[in-house]
């Protein structure tokens, strides 16, 4: 579906955002959602109007134009544009055009519009209150706030809340939803391979994990700008990073800085390369914007959020995946499975989802071409066996580990991706090897590779754990979303 959204860099009131039918700017598609465009306005200083834009359409497009105010196209990638010239104190209406040509799609058109007034300053929004760091423990390996390069954060630290949903148990049979097997069935069947293998240790451009980084006082500030999506919450937000923390090198590019002192936590998606002390932008990045110069403190990223280290685990005013979930709630971290026990729910990646989402998830995920029993994106589920029945598997213990936490804790839909037809997150070594340190899920890997299931890659720093061993058609339930968001 294509999303449109409206920042203003002028002084502007929301007059407008058109009767229905200026919402929906195309007819439906012969084989896919109506294109939409939702509106929403911030106000700055100035006379102009600056759209931006971004398609989380599934299939592939010949191609995709955006007319403002009938001027010339503007053609996808790009993704903003602005129109200058408003008269201060004056209505405008802006008018959004879309041509869109798709490969298995007729040609579409349609129009959106919204009438705006530049005027006067708009008062700066309130500053959001710092959260409440988390009381301390006396365990160095649990205590917020010590976490630092050499002092990673032990089996025992749960990030977010010890209530959040992330964090509290399964009831023993929780209520399913009424399409239980059928989702189950149709999540499975997007491929022959029912769960996908966990490839670890790797840093190179196969790594879709979340790196985390602690910083200090001494780390150079950046300035957070948003090129993709909106991300209202972190915007010129100002964040210290270490120089060596680097985002992961998969096209997704997620990085998490975790602020210790104020408590926040920062979630980025496709961050662009950081250089030393100074926030250096990508040359993709310095030629769509010249006035963003190397060395000028600016960090640009597709999207992101932030949270709290004592909230639940979702992020605020945007986020850095599908879910806007925070990029740390629910990947398997190797000291967890050197303790043999997961305490939280496991972040889970699927082919496809339904159109809409379920708590805990705040945003939608790719949809599949035929949504009838499509998981929603924050769908959570449960591997339905007692810890006595996977105690009995003939299987590694560390695999036995992972599977008691699918039991119970569950799996939450955060995400869409890979080609089996589910898997679960691991956190990425580089939050390790970019501090020369050896990876926690790559030294697991090495210390345990006798005990079955885990391979060494052509590439030593790579290792692949296999997670299949069961029926999951047999053995995995949907949970209703009621009882994730305790509402039944």
């Amino acid at each position: 579906m294509l999303r449109l959204s409206m920042l203003i860099s002028a002084i502007v009131t929301f007059a407008v955002c058109a009767p229905a039918s200026a919402h929906t700017v195309a007819p439906r598609c012969p084989n896919g959602p109506s294109l939409t465009a939702a509106c929403a306005v911030t106000g700055k200083t100035g006379s102009s109007v600056t759209l931006d834009w971004a398609q989380d359409y599934r299939d592939s497009f010949s191609g995709y134009y955006i007319r403002v105010n009938g001027g010339s196209r503007l053609k996808y990638p790009a993704s903003e544009g602005t129109v200058t010239g408003l008269r201060p104190g004056k209505s405008s209406r802006i008018c959004v055009s879309i041509n869109l040509t798709a490969s298995n799609h007729a040609d579409e058109s349609g129009q959106a519009c919204i009438d705006v007034t530049t005027g006067a300053t708009t008062p700066p929004p309130s500053p959001t209150p710092e959260p409440t760091p988390p009381p301390p423990s006396t365990n160095p390996g649990c205590t917020f706030g010590r976490f630092a390069v050499g002092n990673w954060p032990g089996a025992c630290w749960r990030p977010y809340a010890a209530s959040s949903w992330l964090n509290t148990p399964l009831p023993s049979s929780p209520k399913l939803v009424p399409n239980s097997g059928a989702m189950v069935a149709k999540m499975l069947s997007a491929s022959t391979d029912p769960i996908q293998t966990l490839t670890v240790g790797d840093s190179g451009t196969s790594d879709y994990f979340h790196p985390y980084a602690f910083p200090t006082s001494k780390d150079p500030v950046y300035t957070i700008r948003c090129w993709r999506y909106a991300c209202p919450s972190i915007e010129g937000a100002q964040v210290r990073i270490p120089p060596r923390a680097r985002p992961a090198q998969g096209t997704d590019r997620h990085l998490t800085i975790v602020d210790q002192p104020s408590g926040w936590i920062y979630d980025f998606y496709k961050t662009e390369t950081s250089g030393p002390a100074g926030g250096a932008v990508s040359d993709w990045n310095k030629r769509r914007d010249p006035g963003v110069t190397p060395a000028g403190g600016v960090l640009w990223i597709g999207s992101g959020g932030k949270s709290t280290a004592s909230g639940d685990g979702r992020n605020s005013g945007g986020g850095a995946n599908a879910a806007k979930t925070g990029l740390l709630a629910g990947p398997i971290r190797g000291a967890e499975l050197e303790a043999g026990a997961i305490n939280h729910m496991l972040f889970m990646l699927v082919r496809c989802t339904s159109r809409g989402y379920v708590f805990p998830a705040q945003g939608k995920a790719a949809v599949c071409s035929s949504t009838a029993n499509a998981p929603p994106t924050g769908q959570v589920f449960r591997l339905r066996m007692s810890d006595g029945e996977i105690d009995a598997l003939p299987m590694p213990k560390w695999r036995k580990t992972i599977y008691k936490a699918m039991a119970r804790y569950g799996m939450y839909v955060g995400d869409t991706g890979g080609s089996s037809a589910f898997g679960v997150w691991a956190e990425s070594d580089r939050s390790y090897l970019d501090y020369g340190a050896e990876g926690a899920m790559q030294r697991f890997a090495r210390t345990h590779k006798n005990e079955g299931g885990i391979s060494q890659s052509s590439t030593p720093a790579k290792w692949y754990l296999d997670m299949k061993g069961i029926d999951w058609r047999s053995k995995l339930v949907a949970v209703d979303p009621c009882v994730i968001a305790r509402t039944c």
